[in-house]
């Protein structure tokens, strides 16, 4: 996907969301032009440890503005839509494999945009340190998957907002971090979290 993020059209959303929206789309673009698109670092197979380390906390400030866009509209509609059905039985059935991960094809991709960020895996990190010397080199394909799918959700936030507004009609406690803004060592960054966390937090008062 060539997508020329500082020339899309902002969607019909919030005056509020658009803005971290196009912020955000802002620092991918930056992210792209100073490290690599999702299929550069996919073909680079392994990078160095602390090269994406420098990237993935670019990344998640990010991530941090989306996943908040992305709540924003999506509580705002997410009553008025029907209530979930229960779930029904379901008969497991053997999983069709999918496409094999082609480098060159993103059609073969499966990328996911997470709406809660990673669980923290400093202890479990720590306790690897301790047996065995720290990597310095890392597989490249889990973060293009994740550069992927971040690039997707900015490009078109739309079925990205109707999906977790569908989820939402469940209760919104589990994004209750989302009222909350992040300290990023990103000075630039810091008005629009606060912003955006500003307007989720009234959603959780309204629902409560």
């Amino acid at each position: 996907m060539q997508v020329d993020l500082f020339s899309l059209p902002v969607p019909n959303i919030g005056r509020i969301a658009a803005d971290g929206l196009v912020h955000a789309r802002d620092l991918l673009g930056y992210l792209f032009a100073r490290f690599f698109t999702p299929q550069d670092i996919a073909r680079e197979i392994v990078i160095k440890a602390d090269v994406r380390s420098d990237f993935i906390r670019w990344l998640r400030i990010v991530e941090d503005m989306l996943r908040r866009v992305l709540f924003i509209e999506a509580s705002a509609i997410a009553t008025s839509l029907p209530p979930p059905t229960p779930p029904r039985a379901s008969v497991s059935k053997a999983r069709k494999p999918g496409p094999t991960f082609d480098l060159d094809d993103i059609n073969t991709w499966r990328p996911s945009f997470r709406m809660t960020p990673p669980a923290s895996r400093a202890g479990i990190r720590t306790a690897r340190r301790i047996k065995q010397k720290p990597r310095t080199l890392v597989k490249t394909r889990p973060l293009a998957l994740r550069m992927q799918a971040l690039l997707e959700a900015v490009h078109d936030p739309h079925r990205f907002i109707q999906r977790l507004a569908r989820r939402l009609r469940s209760g919104l406690d589990r994004f209750r971090h989302l009222a909350t803004s992040p300290r990023c060592f990103y000075a630039l960054a810091n008005p629009t979290l606060r912003h955006l966390s500003a307007e989720c937090a009234p959603r959780f008062t309204d629902s409560s």
